[in-house]
């Protein structure tokens, strides 16, 4: 296993205890779900894209999806990074990320029925950039 840099996000993500065999369907199962969770995320951005240039179809896609994928994918999660913090194979500050993100993607689903474009499209963003950074260190982990 690599060492990570002190001070880096993936020192504090990381523990130093190596992971054994018994317990790799926690970490297997968390790039699965952080992987598709960052795959629906950008397809929430393509479905908003489609909307805007005339397929109006698009925007019940996005909502749905939203409901209904982004969002019980980010509650799974966090059930998943609650496992690895309490079997020693993250730190806490998985957790808190994984809390960060879902409460962020609820936010973001309120945001979006209420109609406050100002900020949903914004947050939309970050929630990718979360999401894409998660998923890599996930799967360079």
């Amino acid at each position: 296993m690599r060492r990570a840099f002190p001070g880096t996000l993936a020192a504090m993500l990381t523990t130093t205890e190596p992971r054994t065999s018994s317990r790799r369907w926690v970490w297997l199962t968390f790039r699965a779900l952080v992987s598709v969770l960052t795959i629906d995320a950008y397809l929430q951005a393509v479905l908003a894209g489609r909307f805007l240039s005339g397929a109006y179809g698009s925007l019940l896609m996005h909502r749905s999806n939203g409901v209904s994928g982004v969002a019980i994918l980010s509650f799974a999660l966090v059930v998943v990074s609650i496992v690895a913090w309490r079997t020693k194979q993250a730190t806490g500050t998985l957790v808190v990320l994984t809390v960060l993100l879902s409460g962020v993607i609820a936010l973001q689903i309120m945001l979006g029925f209420e109609r406050i474009l100002g900020l949903h499209i914004p947050l939309g963003v970050a929630i990718i950039a979360l999401s894409t950074v998660l998923t890599i260190w996930a799967w360079r982990r």
